[in-house]
């Protein structure tokens, strides 16, 4: 019958909406699965940031969270299929691999564009930061100049907390001396989480898809 094409039922697919392409609906449920990722990763960054009570221990955090956002970037750029993956670049990630090292996939993620330049030395000076740790034992609070000095350099921090004039011993009782130290260590601490939290956030997000030359091959 010539009416049955218009009446007959689709093959549960939804109707298309007015001036929308069928594969809008496909992009835009993409888009939105990349948004809930984007977000639940940054929600995790901001929470193992946070839990970093000391110096020491933000900076450890710091890096793994790096090196986990930096490993799915790797994977994305060099994906093609199940295959490919396991085959290929999977032993490129292993420790004896060329790209076994962080620092090493790092730049590979700068050269090809996908991260920019200020993500990029931001990135490389925490990981300085924190190899420099493992060789000095000592403790450092985040308002010591030893941190202050590196943290402030970083691009992704717009602005360190003023620091506010302390009173002096015979001023004011031990304790309220000690408590004004504190509210300042618990600022600057709170900007280094925020700061650093939104720098691993962007560098996850990525799509080196679109960014990258090798992203953008189809097999």
């Amino acid at each position: 019958m010539r009416g049955q094409g218009v009446f007959a039922p689709h093959s549960g697919s939804l109707p298309a909406v007015k001036g929308e392409r069928p594969s809008d609906h496909t992009t835009h449920a993409i888009r939105k699965a990349k948004m809930i990722e984007t977000q639940a990763f940054e929600n995790k960054v901001l929470e193992k940031l946070n839990a970093g009570k000391t110096v020491r221990s933000f900076l450890i955090a710091a890096v793994e969270l790096l090196a986990e956002a930096l490993n799915v970037l790797v994977v994305q750029v060099f994906r093609k299929d199940d295959y490919a993956v396991k085959y290929a670049v999977e032993p490129l990630l292993s420790g004896a691999g060329p790209l076994g090292e962080l620092s090493v996939r790092l730049k590979l993620m700068y050269g090809l564009g996908v991260i920019s330049r200020h993500e990029y030395e931001d990135a490389e000076l925490l990981m300085a930061m924190r190899e420099e740790l493992n060789h000095d034992g000592s403790e450092y609070r985040f308002i010591d100049d030893e941190i202050l000095g590196p943290f402030g350099e970083l691009h992704c921090v717009s602005a360190l907390p003023p620091v506010p004039t302390f009173l002096q011993p015979g001023e004011a009782d031990e304790s309220l001396i000690a408590m004004q130290h504190q509210r300042y260590q618990q600022m600057v601490r709170s900007t280094m989480v925020l700061s650093i939290t939104e720098l691993l956030a962007e560098i996850g997000a990525k799509q080196p898809s679109r960014l990258s030359p090798l992203g953008a091959q189809k097999p």
